[in-house]
């Protein structure tokens, strides 16, 4: 079962800039740093490994559930739980199209796809394990 769910999209994104990547990396000695679009999906991998209380200054604002042991006969709900995360944390990104299927060996498999300034990028694909 695939389905495609709610999208959004929203005012262009602020202007991109260079950050620390993530995962944190050391090269020659200094922070390896990420600019543009690098940066968006590294941020977006961040808030999709991250889980709420992680993170001391945003505790219960930042990053996604940890769906481990959670029992739902809906998969598609901890889907959308992922789509409104990405959409309230990422602000430069202006659509998040984000899918899900449910394996018969219990295995979750999520696609997030997502737009910048109209233009589509290489989609994210992840597990989550039961």
């Amino acid at each position: 079962m695939s389905t495609a769910l709610l999208y959004h999209s929203r005012k262009p994104p602020p202007p991109f800039r260079r950050g620390v990547s993530y995962p944190l990396a050391i090269v020659d000695g200094r922070l390896q740093l990420s600019s543009d679009l690098t940066l968006v999906r590294e941020a977006i991998i961040q808030v999709l490994e991250t889980r709420p209380s992680e993170r001391v200054m945003r505790p219960t604002t930042y990053g996604t559930p940890d769906y481990t042991f959670t029992t739902t006969s809906d998969f598609q709900v901890q889907v959308e739980q992922i789509r409104i995360a990405l959409d309230t944390q990422i602000l430069a990104v202006d659509k998040f199209i984000v899918t899900g299927r449910l394996g018969e060996d219990g295995v979750g498999w999520v696609e997030v796809q997502w737009v910048v300034l109209g233009i589509p990028q290489p989609p994210i694909n992840f597990e989550l394990r039961r």
